[in-house]
């Protein structure tokens, strides 16, 4: 009887500590974080971001390239593909930075952010189209 009383006491004794100390540990996590940020003058939330962005374009190229590019050429690229693409955009991105960051995003910010990663690659595309046929026309001159 005196063991079972003793394993329990002391198995109360160490979860109490244990979240005394978890609490102390992230306390503690925060204050380095912040110390790092004024010593390097960086902010590590704005480096999440810029990685978050980065998972987000990567994404995007890759359902451009793969998905979407097939069905261009099919000419079957209609709204109900450009739906199913955005999904597979959102569905992918979440899973991703779930997986390697750690952080959930509301679907809302990764739609956002999904499609003003297809404006920004459109708009390079467009920009080197142009200069391609501008090259093109000065050569035949």
């Amino acid at each position: 009887m005196m063991t079972w009383l003793a394993e329990n006491a002391l198995a109360t004794a160490l979860s109490i500590f244990g979240s005394f100390l978890a609490g102390f540990i992230s306390r503690k996590v925060g204050h380095i974080l912040d110390a790092i940020e004024k010593k390097a003058k960086i902010d590590i939330d704005d480096k999440l971001e810029v990685r978050i962005q980065n998972i987000v374009k990567k994404v995007v190229l890759t359902i451009s390239q793969t998905y979407v590019k097939g069905l261009k050429k099919k000419g079957q690229f209609d709204d109900a593909a450009k739906k199913a693409a955005l999904d597979m955009a959102l569905k992918r991105s979440s899973e991703i930075i779930l997986n390697e960051v750690g952080v959930k995003k509301s679907a809302d910010d990764l739609k956002v952010a999904i499609e003003a990663e297809i404006r920004e690659q459109k708009d390079v595309k467009n920009i080197v189209r142009s200069i391609n046929e501008s090259k093109g026309s000065s050569s035949s001159q």
